[in-house]
């Protein structure tokens, strides 16, 4: 990772794959690089002991296999199979806590994953992090998970997109760690927001916290460096001030006022590119 910015089945069928016997979240997934079998999305308790959800591809990275068939990857290395997805919660993920054991978790060859057994704990925050050859790694926040109004949406990120970014951004490879944020529709599309840190909304670089933005309809596809606010697919790339201090994550539109609550407590997490999912905001 070169990014130098600071992470035929029915469904019956699909049930007893996954042993789903619980249902809350009937909602499509988004994903349209997964059609046909693929877009029934799993079905997964309320409690906050299970999550389900949507790997999406950013660039070249398949979501899915070629030819998919909602089965559980396992041994196979195409697409979402050659990934490791491991739960944590987002105070231990953040923290880097190197005594943190991940739930791990199942994912099939549509790119749909599922974390079972998790902890009904007073933590009601989680980080999925996914990793793979050729892949930059990336952690998506789950923000009070018993309240997650869809099947979460996690990007897969090839390292050549991380590459294309820092080029256009002006950057030299170095140590990387910055979020990734998708904002909500204004009615029409996803334009015209700004990053929001803190109480702050940040110029471009060179100096720490800055932000970019993406041209065009699909999300984080075209790094544009001059672009001041979000284009169609609403979508940005944020990198706040190094250091040890946490700080909150949101964003503003063009008269000013926040879209909704910013994610706070946060951290840059070396090497990550951590996704915040603001779309439901």
């Amino acid at each position: 990772m070169a990014l130098a910015l600071g992470g035929g089945l029915s469904a019956t069928g699909c049930a007893q794959i996954w042993g789903l016997d619980k249902t809350t979240q009937a909602e499509a997934v988004d994903a349209p690089d997964a059609p046909g079998v693929c877009a029934l999305p799993l079905q997964c308790a309320n409690d906050g002991t299970e999550v389900c959800g949507q790997l999406f591809g950013v660039g070249t990275a398949q979501a899915a296999v070629a030819l998919p068939t909602g089965v559980v990857c396992t041994g196979l290395t195409e697409g979402p199979c050659g990934l490791t997805l491991e739960m944590f919660t987002k105070t231990a993920f953040l923290a880097a806590d190197p005594m943190a054991m991940p739930t791990p978790v199942t994912v099939d060859d549509c790119g749909r994953f599922k974390a079972k057994g998790l902890p009904a704990d007073a933590q009601p925050d989680l980080v999925l992090r996914v990793s793979g050859t050729n892949m930059s790694p990336t952690a998506t926040l789950i923000l009070n998970r018993t309240a997650v109004p869809k099947p979460v949406r996690a990007p897969i990120v090839p390292n050549e997109s991380s590459v294309a970014w820092s080029s256009a951004a002006g950057v030299p490879p170095g140590t990387t760690a910055a979020y990734l944020v998708q904002f909500p529709t204004n009615g029409t599309d996803r334009s015209g927001w700004n990053v929001q840190i803190n109480s702050t909304v940040p110029m471009q670089q060179p100096a720490a916290p800055f932000a970019f933005y993406f041209a065009g309809d699909a999300p984080f596809a075209t790094l544009m460096p001059t672009q001041t606010q979000t284009g169609p697919s609403g979508t940005a790339i944020a990198v706040p001030a190094a250091g040890p201090m946490a700080f909150t994550l949101g964003g503003v539109g063009a008269n000013g006022t926040p879209i909704c609550a910013g994610a706070a407590d946060l951290l840059l997490v070396p090497t990550t590119l951590v996704f915040l999912d603001l779309t439901g905001c």
